[in-house]
């Protein structure tokens, strides 16, 4: 076994995987995090737009943006999940570029020779040859248990979490055009109420008398046309927030799982058999 570890350490086919799959994982991480703070900037732009309107003298302002409040509030928590999810990951690429560094191979590997020379050397105690022993299943478990962790995990992820991490992500970043184009959209409709409401240039009695007498039912109908435009963007803004919730909280939870938890479960596992190991009574196998 020792030497299979030997060979496996100077071989580039599990840290070659292993590489892989994290370098995957913090460009999906990272990737995923601008994608929310680009949703945020947009719904934050927005929310900032009023339009006010004031036919005949009575004021009203709208602010339709405020339907994206819980939204942003999810997308700041989530923001919050991503970071850490990215973070971990950080942590975890550096741990195996420290693992697959070619001193610590070198390290590795001097050491997992000298427990096999001790092995086979008649002049050394079984207790020292067991302590020995030991000491190269934890070396073993140091060296391959974060490429293998991430080997796991990668495939846990591409069968189970792959698929609804793609369609969620394409969903927010057809949410952020959306929301961006409506948006657009909006400052043109404010635009349009300023330059409505605003008086006509025209000076003479005669005008300022026309202007009046036809002003009300000129501003009932503009206002109308506004109101039917802005209803119609309510609407689209409405399922734009409610179809990119639910699909916030499955990217959570898939980031919760990919990033944290299976990880953690498969890191506890290798944990588990390494310790079942040592527990074993190995003086057995020098007898």
């Amino acid at each position: 076994m020792l030497w299979v570890a030997v060979i496996f350490n100077h071989s580039d086919t599990i840290d070659t995987m292993g590489q892989h799959h994290i370098n995957n994982s913090f460009n999906v991480a990272s990737t995923t995090f601008v994608a929310a703070r680009a949703l945020n900037a947009v719904i934050s732009v927005v929310q900032g737009t009023e339009l006010a309107m004031v036919p005949l003298g009575v004021g009203m302002t709208l602010t339709p943006g405020q339907i994206l409040d819980p939204v942003n509030d999810l997308i700041e928590q989530f923001s919050w999940v991503m970071l850490a999810s990215t973070t971990a990951i950080g942590i975890e690429k550096v741990a195996m570029a420290i693992s697959v560094w070619p001193i610590s191979k070198v390290i590795y590997s001097g050491f997992l020779v000298l427990t096999i020379l001790l092995m086979w050397s008649g002049k050394v105690s079984i207790k020292c040859r067991v302590f020995w022993l030991k000491a190269s299943i934890i070396v073993v478990f140091l060296r391959f248990s974060i490429p293998v962790v991430f080997i796991m995990n990668a495939q846990v992820y591409e069968r189970f979490l792959g698929p609804q991490y793609n369609q969620s992500i394409l969903v927010i970043k057809q949410t952020h055009k959306n929301i961006e184009h409506l948006g657009q959209d909006y400052q043109s409709i404010a635009l349009e109420m300023q330059k409505q409401q605003q008086p006509s240039d025209e000076s003479t009695l005669w005008s300022r008398v026309k202007n009046t007498l036809d002003i009300k039912a000129y501003v009932q109908l503009q206002l109308a046309k506004l109101k039917t435009q802005i209803e119609q963007r309510l609407i689209q803004l409405k399922t734009a927030a409610n179809n990119v919730v639910e699909h916030l909280l499955e990217l959570i939870v898939v980031f919760i799982l990919h990033a944290v938890i299976f990880p953690v479960v498969f890191l506890y596992g290798l944990y588990r058999l390494t310790h079942y190991l040592l527990s074993l009574k190995l003086s057995n196998l020098f007898d």
